[in-house]
């Protein structure tokens, strides 16, 4: 089969791309509508052990059930804002971070209803990883320094300068 793209409105721009499609092994339960412009649809997610998917997406936070239906939804960037990236859960609450790069902000809503909870604002900043265990919550900034944050208010605990040099630091509970 032959897929060809053409730019809306510019008959003279197009592109030919010989496919072949195989087949699907599997069968699509459901889907998530993903909201933004067609050239910025952005999504990050995350799914804990009873199969409850946390989806953020522009402005917006979703717990997702198993079966595809909607439990709750927030709005961040009204209630925090930011606009969110990259959902983190523990058995208590789902944290979302500032996906700007801006601010090394963070906040906690209820993993059950998605109630408000604590956010934390490190000022100026990109979160770079979050991970949450053991009693705490823990945020790596751009800046190199590690953050170890209260589980049930955000507070900081503790906070260290980290040496990056030249390779990758990842956060592992």
């Amino acid at each position: 089969a032959t897929l060809t793209a053409e730019l809306e409105g510019y008959a003279g721009f197009s592109a030919q791309l010989s496919v072949v499609i195989d087949p699907a092994p599997y069968e699509i339960l459901w889907t998530l509508p993903i909201e933004g412009d067609w050239d910025n649809k952005v999504a990050y997610h995350t799914q804990v052990a009873d199969g409850t998917l946390f989806v953020a997406n522009r402005k917006k936070l979703k717990a997702v059930s198993s079966d595809g239906v909607v439990l709750w939804e927030r709005d961040i960037s009204d209630s925090y804002g930011f606009l969110p990236a990259a959902p983190v859960a523990d058995d208590r609450n789902v944290y979302v971070y500032d996906g700007s790069g801006l601010n090394l902000a963070l906040a906690a809503l209820g993993r059950g209803d998605g109630s408000p909870g604590w956010c934390f604002d490190g000022g100026l900043g990109a979160v770079w990883q979050v991970r949450a265990g053991s009693g705490g919550v823990y945020l790596l900034s751009d800046g190199g320094r590690l953050y170890g944050l209260d589980q049930n208010s955000g507070s900081p605990l503790w906070e260290s300068p980290l040496s990056l040099g030249s390779g990758a630091i990842t956060l592992g509970l």
